[in-house]
């Protein structure tokens, strides 16, 4: 289909039917995305640019945290696994480390060794200033799974969003945050 549009496939979501095309000129694209808009059983959108959020303003370190949040030891069919898709999350010298499952990136390369908090990072840290505002200091049953969708890059587009969210979910997340925006 791609060939026959004037598109060349350069990326796909595997067993999710998701694909990025990319065109020669805006003209063919248009004619290509008129097209598909046609089909009963497609369904079509721009890769829209979505911006890096900027590095929030630097807080204190969390040193301490008003309750004691005890990561409770979950088998594979347990918990909840709360995705933040989003610039990469720190650990080094967070409270929140033992909750953070291995960082998953579908950009490549993963940056997080500034020593400023990323938009990431923060994020995790309202996450859990809500569960803290919500629990009664029992076990907590949350895990939380970093998916980095920026990478080196200053931007990231609506597909590579489509792509974290689709790795969250078979990743086991069944909450997603993305805290992104864009203009468009």
């Amino acid at each position: 289909l791609a060939k026959k549009l004037g598109a060349k496939v350069i990326g796909g979501i595997d067993g999710k039917g998701i694909y990025r095309l990319k065109f020669p000129d805006e003209g063919i694209a248009d004619s290509a995305y008129d097209r598909l808009e046609s089909m009963d059983d497609v369904d079509t959108d721009y890769n829209y640019n979505i911006p890096k959020p900027p590095t929030p303003v630097a807080s204190p370190e969390i040193t301490a945290f008003p309750i004691d949040l005890n990561p409770a030891p979950l088998s594979d069919d347990e918990g909840i696994i709360v995705a933040i898709i989003d610039t990469a999350v720190q650990n080094a010298g967070s409270p929140f480390g033992d909750f953070l499952l291995d960082q998953l990136s579908v950009v490549g390369e993963t940056v997080n060794n500034s020593i400023n908090p990323t938009h990431g990072t923060h994020v995790l840290d309202a996450l859990f200033t809500g569960v803290a505002a919500s629990t009664d200091n029992t076990e907590t049953i949350i895990r939380v799974l970093p998916v980095d969708v920026y990478g080196v890059n200053d931007s990231t587009t609506t597909y590579d969003l489509t792509a974290g969210t689709s790795l969250a979910v078979e990743n086991g997340a069944t909450v997603i945050n993305i805290s992104s925006g864009g203009t468009d």
